[in-house]
This record gives structure tokens, C-alpha cells and sequence, in this order.
């Protein structure tokens, strides 16, 4: 099973499209930040323990920050979100690979036999 990719379900769970814009979001407490989390990974538990294999893809946003400013909160928000459900998913899986230019770099495990 091959999802792709994780920073839109982040999005789309901070950004809904039907929701309606009014200004600048809160930025997130760490206890929304964990608890929007929790809710994210469930599924992916889900289709872990009822797939075979499972490979998800997502995406490196953080190497891009503006110099001598904060993002707006939107932005941080995402980030923060991204990063940690990145961590929970890395947490939750058998390999974890960074695939930079189609080579990858294994951060968890090893090769795939």
C-alpha cells in the first residue's frame, strides 16, 4: 500500500477547504500540537497492522525558513504538525528513508530484501 503524501493530510487538516478564513490561525499549543497528532496517526496504525507492506511518503519543509523573521502561525503551525507526525510515523515503522535526488539514506533499518 503506498500513500502519498503526508504534508497534504496536514494540510488539509489545518486548512480545511471549507472552512471559513477570517485571519491569521492561533498558533498551536503543545498540547493541541499532540493531541491533533494522536489523531492523525490512528489511521496509519490502521493500515499498518492491516497491510502487508505499507510505504508512506512525506516532505521535508524545514530547510527552507525565512531569515530574520518568524512565519506567520499558519506556517509554524504546519511545520510543527508535519515534523511531529513525521516522528510518529518514523516511530511506528520498520525503515525510515530519506530519498534525496533518487538516492536514498536509510535513518531507520536497512535495505529492503
Amino acid at each position: 500500500l503506498l500513500l502519498d503524501d503526508v504534508g497534504n493530510l496536514v494540510a488539509g487538516a489545518l486548512f480545511p477547504p471549507d472552512a471559513e478564513w477570517t485571519g491569521e490561525p492561533a498558533f498551536l499549543s503543545e498540547e493541541e500540537l499532540r493531541a491533533e497528532t494522536g489523531r492523525l496517526i490512528a489511521p496509519f496504525r490502521t493500515l499498518r497492522d492491516r497491510s502487508r507492506d505499507l510505504i508512506v511518503v512525506t516532505n521535508d519543509v524545514f530547510g527552507n525558513a525565512l531569515p530574520y523573521e518568524a512565519p506567520p502561525n499558519g506556517v509554524q503551525n504546519y511545520q510543527r504538525l508535519l515534523a511531529e507526525l513525521n516522528r510518529s510515523l518514523a516511530q511506528l515503522s520498520d525503515r525510515a528513508c530519506e530519498v534525496v535526488a533518487g538516492l536514498p539514506n536509510d535513518l531507520k533499518g536497512g535495505e529492503l530484501q
